[in-house]
């Protein structure tokens, strides 16, 4: 196939390198469907890519969903490495006429899980998103907790950061939306951070122990004991049910904490794994290679921890805090 790259990354189905399942991967996808799908509902997807070793530009268009597409269009090029992907999603596929509120917020929250998870400087809008690592991500979800109504249980899972109030932008009702990413560390200063001034006076009600290991990144707080909370990662997919690698996590607190619990607790009830459970609100991201999910949307891990292609043993000091 005499074709450019990004033509056939974004445009010819079945061209991705995921299919050697000998080669260990920590990417997210497994079938080469993610941009392509995109297109294909898109009334219009352009790709734009800056080399700056061989110093050129890419551009190309292709409309009514993928099955028109431009000549490529090559030029010269002085600047830094980039790729640019713009799309006007078809909406009549999906049985809509606009963008409606929940579909735009869910795309915020995809910014922001981005930001949170992949350690670089991401934008909305033309605004630096005040996430830098996981854990300030972590303080959207316990800051907005500890904030809100007692009586919203049960919707503190992946959706109550989209109304934070870091992003004034992504309130605006705009037909654009603009996100962009840059290589460089998320550390510095971001455009607007209150994640760093602790003057709040519900902090001191904030539990929130971390642990950071190779490829794991873990986050323990406490729920309000009516139920289990979870929000998880692999390879930046929120995994919106958890899986393995939740339970890979969460075993190793109950197996401790109760241990702990019952010798303290010496001729009184028994104190069991799923008592202490329901009191814990855990936030895992990690990078599992070649990950395997319940379905195409991935909202479960099923990979076996033994072929996860790392560990994740919880220091006594993590579990001790806890």
């Amino acid at each position: 196939m005499n074709i450019y790259v990004p033509h056939m990354i974004f445009g010819e189905l079945l061209t991705s390198d995921n299919y050697d399942d000998a080669e260990d991967r920590i990417t997210g996808g497994r079938n080469g469907f993610g941009a392509k799908l995109t297109n294909i509902f898109s009334k219009e997807f352009i790709v734009q890519c800056g080399d700056s070793s061989r110093k050129k530009e890419f551009k190309m268009t292709w409309s009514d969903n993928m099955s028109k597409f431009s000549e490529p269009h090559i030029k010269n090029y002085n600047g830094k490495d980039y790729v640019k992907v713009t799309f006007k999603p078809d909406l009549n596929k999906f049985g809509m006429t606009e963008m409606d509120d929940d579909i735009e917020s869910l795309l915020f929250k995809r910014v922001y899980d981005l930001a949170g998870t992949c350690s670089v400087r991401v934008y909305l809008n033309g605004q630096r998103l005040a996430v830098k690592d996981f854990k300030s991500y972590v303080d959207l979800y316990l800051k907005d907790n500890s904030n809100d109504n007692k009586n919203n249980k049960g919707q503190n899972d992946n959706n109550n950061n989209n109304n934070n109030n870091n992003d004034e932008n992504a309130n605006q009702n705009n037909d654009n939306l603009d996100v962009s990413l840059s290589n460089e560390p998320a550390d510095g200063t971001p455009t607007k951070n209150n994640n760093n001034n602790n003057n709040n006076n519900d902090e001191d009600e904030i539990v929130k122990i971390h642990e950071k290991q190779h490829r794991w990144e873990i986050v323990v707080s406490k729920s309000d004991g009516s139920q289990f909370q979870q929000v998880s990662f692999v390879n930046s997919i929120c995994t919106t049910k958890g899986g393995s690698h939740v339970n890979y996590i969460v075993e190793q607190l109950l197996s401790s904490l109760s241990k702990k619990a019952n010798a303290k607790n010496k001729g009184g009830m028994e104190i069991k794994s799923g008592h202490i459970r329901n009191h814990l609100w855990v936030f895992v991201n990690c990078l599992i290679v070649n990950p395997t999910f319940d379905s195409q949307t991935k909202e479960t891990l099923t990979t076996k921890p033994v072929k996860f292609g790392s560990k994740c043993i919880l220091s006594d000091k993590t579990i001790n805090n806890v």
